[in-house]
């Protein structure tokens, strides 16, 4: 016999790795795509973990910011106006630990969105001079707002997200101040036709930051320093927040700062140019409330309506229809969607504040009936605001969705309800006069 051979023998073994490769690479394609569902599952589970425990610790937040908010409202001892002052102080130091938790996950999940609108930029400073002032006041400190000749008065852009950034900034500041002065201050880094880059810089002269701890100052649930920590206390989640809002815009923040030497924050952001707007904002009306630096609350006299209340909280109930006394509102409140939908169907009102979260028949559903035709309330187009626990990403756009007109979320304060009524009711009178 005659004939050719060859040896295979590496191809072979060549072809059985390369099978084995390719079963192991689809095992491993496989247990990716589970681990990813997991993953998914699990921050779904996360995200409605976070949602359920805001809404449950909104709800009696409410009860003690509203309650003691109102108490602070009626004839006090000097002692007694400083007990309270501290447990609204305390209540409120609270929201702000739940609201950084709330906006961590946001990042987390890549869902924190800005909201974009023209706004003033002089009125969103004074703003955040008003809400840091007191606590300034307090420690005997100059608290300045300055805002160089150039830069636009009007822009357009998120200016609750860059409330929220000077507050995190300048509270900070306040906080670990002694004595002296902190300084909040806006010029123009650069412009276009279209575009203006404006530097925020908050700056004081306080125990100021070591290098050391300035190289993880942004990093989530990190303090400037460990003494701070226990004096001062925090979430440590500010400033990771204020670096995400601020890439958002388009900005960068920094800190310059040596040991006893002062720090100065600073970041970038940039927001579109638009025309100047006071002529198309008129303020036929005065403004319905004030409130005072020493934390009473003055009401302006202008015409009133009638309200409906849909809450299934007793406590609730009696926050906000002691809220909307003070305010010079009649009011009846029920307890869920199907017995407002009777009362609507009954009486006139001129606007509903809705509870999502309801037995029976909630809010979405009780909104959605309300704006057919075939549901026999009166009005159809009843002004409806959501005044809810429910708080995370999405719950504005669901309610919003749903047929309601407005948002509040709990815990409210008295200045709040008064002007997104004032805003709804004041539209209502304007268009039946017109």
């Amino acid at each position: 016999m005659i004939g050719t051979n060859w040896d295979i023998t590496f191809q072979k073994e060549v072809a059985d790795e390369l099978r084995m490769s390719n079963r192991q690479l689809e095992k491993a394609t496989r247990r990716a795509v589970e681990l990813a569902a997991e993953s998914a599952n699990a921050n779904a589970a996360k995200s409605q973990f976070l949602a359920n425990m805001s809404h449950e610790i909104r709800t009696p937040m409410n009860g003690i910011i509203g309650m003691t908010g109102l108490l602070m409202q009626t004839e006090l001892t000097a002692e007694q106006r400083e007990y309270l002052q501290t447990v609204l102080s305390s209540g409120e130091s609270l929201l702000g630990v739940i609201n950084d938790i709330l906006d961590f996950s946001k990042i987390e999940a890549g869902k924190l969105d800005l909201e974009i609108l023209d706004f003033s930029l002089p009125a969103t400073l004074e703003n955040v001079r008003q809400l840091l002032w007191v606590k300034a006041r307090e420690k005997g400190l100059q608290l300045i707002c300055r805002i160089d000749p150039e830069v636009p008065v009007w822009l357009r852009g998120d200016s609750g997200r860059l409330r929220q950034i000077l507050l995190n900034l300048g509270g900070s500041r306040v906080n670990i101040k002694q004595r002296g002065d902190v300084v909040v201050r806006a010029c123009l880094d650069r412009e276009d036709e279209h575009a203006a880059v404006i530097r925020f810089l908050v700056e004081d002269d306080g125990i100021g930051i070591s290098p050391h701890r300035q190289a993880h100052i942004f990093t989530p649930f990190t303090q400037e320093d460990s003494s701070t920590t226990r004096k001062y206390g925090g979430t440590g989640l500010g400033l990771t927040i204020s670096r995400q809002l601020i890439a958002l815009m388009g900005g960068q923040i920094g800190v310059e700062s040596a040991p006893g030497s002062g720090s100065k924050f600073w970041f970038t952001a940039v927001f579109e140019k638009t025309a100047e707007l006071p002529a198309q904002l008129p303020n036929v009306d005065p403004p319905m409330v004030k409130e005072e630096p020493d934390g009473s609350v003055s009401v302006a006299p202008v015409p009133r309506g009638r309200l409906l209340i849909a809450e299934d909280n007793i406590v609730d109930q009696k926050v906000t229809l002691a809220i909307l006394k003070k305010l010079g509102y009649q009011a009846d409140a029920v307890s869920n969607g199907k017995e407002a939908l009777a009362a609507l169907r009954k009486g006139s009102y001129d606007l509903v504040l809705m509870d999502c979260q309801m037995p029976e028949m909630d809010g979405y559903e009780a909104a959605a009936l309300i704006r057919q035709p075939q549901s026999g309330v009166c009005n159809h187009q009843i002004p409806i605001i959501a005044l809810t626990a429910h708080a995370m990403k999405g719950d504005r756009d669901k309610c919003l969705a749903g047929g309601m007109n407005d948002y509040i979320s709990k815990p409210v304060k008295i200045t709040m309800v008064a002007e997104v009524l004032e805003k709804w009711l004041h539209d209502a009178r304007t268009c039946s006069s017109g």
